[in-house]
Parts: structure tokens; C-alpha cells; sequence
């Protein structure tokens, strides 16, 4: 679990900052709205407020759908002991993610999968 938690922090930290360089913030709205929700998630998940927090990183990656952020779905589902959830999140990351994701964080999935 604290691996995860750790992991959680530098996925957070990229993942919408990698859907803004792939599109103009200005000119799309939803990434915009996206990118907040993402940040907001990030600030309730560092003051331990799980629930809410997997409830903004699920609306951001509604409002823009970044393999990354199915990451730290998954890991949230994990912290709060929702299996199925996790197990969901983190198998739609390595299928979306595909070829983008590296060998070692797909390996970490995969065992955690597992």
C-alpha cells in the first residue's frame, strides 16, 4: 500500500501536465475543467480525503479521457479497499496506455493486478 500511495504522487504530478501539452487549454474547455478537477483530486487526496478525491479524478478523466489518470484511480480504489474498482482502473491504464506506459510501472501493475 505505501507504494502505491508513493507512486500515486509522482503520476499525479504528470499526468494532466502531459494532456495540456497535447492540447491548447484556451481553446478547450473541458481540458481546462479537467486540469482543475485533476488538481483539486491531488489536494484531497494529500489531506487523506479518499472518497472525494477518487470523485474528481473520475470527473477529469470524464471531461478528458488520459490513460494516466486510470492510474491514480486504481490506486485510490486500492486505498479505499475497492477491488473491483482497482482492478478495473488499473487493467483500462495498461490497455489505453499501451506501448506509452514503461516496462517497469506496466510490471508494477501487472503484479499489483495480480
Amino acid at each position: 500500500m505505501g507504494r502505491l500511495a508513493a507512486c500515486l504522487v509522482v503520476v499525479v504530478a504528470t499526468a494532466m501536465g502531459a494532456a495540456a501539452a497535447e492540447a491548447n487549454p484556451a481553446s478547450d474547455p473541458d481540458l481546462a475543467e479537467a486540469q482543475r478537477r485533476f488538481q483539486r483530486a491531488t489536494e484531497l487526496y494529500a489531506e487523506n480525503n479518499l472518497g472525494a478525491a477518487l470523485a474528481e479524478f473520475r470527473k477529469a478523466y470524464s471531461l478528458s479521457p488520459n490513460y494516466r489518470v486510470l492510474y491514480n484511480i486504481g490506486q485510490v480504489c486500492y486505498l479505499l479497499d475497492d477491488s473491483p474498482c482497482a482492478y478495473t482502473a488499473f487493467s483500462d491504464y495498461l490497455e489505453q496506455g499501451s506501448d506509452e506506459i514503461g516496462d517497469k510501472r506496466r510490471e508494477e501493475v501487472r503484479r499489483d493486478l495480480a
